[in-house]
């Protein structure tokens, strides 16, 4: 039997609802790490992606892990420092209907892509 694995991939860190362009969205982004860098922004968030994780590992096993359950990947890159990461994975835990998806359909993988200097190449 053929076991079928999409792997959908959201770049975070570029996904603004508010904005279309690559130019916007790179401002935003930019404009959201000054920000973050102050230690009151620090304070009030929980780290969402694991700055010490091994992306290709954790992509690899989530694979491995889909295939057995018949589920698909999905892989979303962000970072700590980045306001629409945050309020995403916000998202994808207080939406009903989003969470009940991705715990029965996929498998989520969250990478870490620092400030656009790590995991690049995935």
């Amino acid at each position: 039997m053929n076991i079928r694995i999409q792997l959908l991939v959201l770049f975070v860190a570029l996904w603004i609802p508010i904005c279309g362009s690559s130019l916007c969205s790179a401002q935003f982004s930019l404009l959201g790490a000054q920000q973050a860098d102050s230690p009151d922004s620090k304070a009030k968030t929980a780290d969402v992606y694991d700055e010490k994780a091994n992306a290709t590992d954790d992509i690899a096993a989530a694979v491995d892990r889909a295939a057995k359950n018949h589920k698909r990947v999905l892989v979303v890159y962000g970072g700590n420092w980045c306001g629409w990461c945050v309020k995403l994975d916000e998202f994808f835990k207080k939406d009903r209907s989003v969470a009940r998806t991705l715990r029965y359909e996929y498998e989520v993988v969250k990478v870490d892509i620092g400030k656009f200097d790590k995991n690049m190449e995935l």
